[in-house]
């Protein structure tokens, strides 16, 4: 299989602060990974370098082969924020809507109604945000991630 993710001596300074020492790996495309570490280990800069949203200090990452952060890594990765919010006013519907407008996606109607059978709010299309509860909203945002 492909790979999905892969970083070669990938360390990142934050000053005199080393958030990655020389990190190398490698995941496959279907596999499932987790990052667990103390508070300080790098697990969020890693995956800051991986969006593109933070440059490493030295080293490389790629998503499927294309370098991080570039226009083709990003096309090809989903992302959802620790702390997120979606507008309460806004149906399900709507936001997906407003993500396949943001990612480029051309998948309409059909990709949303996929999406939110897949996180299991095929029946919570039309319900606002606000009136859904916390963890419709986690699959929601789930569902956004995976837009495109």
């Amino acid at each position: 299989m492909a790979l999905a993710f892969a970083a070669r001596g990938l360390a990142k300074r934050y000053g005199t602060i080393e958030a990655l020492s020389g990190v190398d790996l490698e995941i496959r495309e279907g596999e499932l990974v987790g990052l667990l570490g103390p508070n300080g280990a790098g697990k969020s800069t890693l995956v800051k370098i991986a969006c593109g949203l933070v440059r490493p200090s030295s080293g490389s990452a790629e998503i499927c082969g294309a370098p991080a952060g570039s226009r083709a890594a990003r096309a090809s990765l989903g992302y959802l924020a620790e702390l997120f919010r979606f507008p309460g006013w806004a149906s399900a519907n709507e936001v997906l809507q407003l993500h396949q407008r943001l990612a480029g996606s051309e998948g309409g109607a059909e990709e949303r109604a996929d999406l939110l059978e897949l996180v299991a709010l095929t029946d919570a299309g039309e319900r606002n945000v606000d009136a859904m509860s916390k963890g419709m909203q986690q699959r929601l945002g789930i569902a956004q991630a995976l837009v495109g």
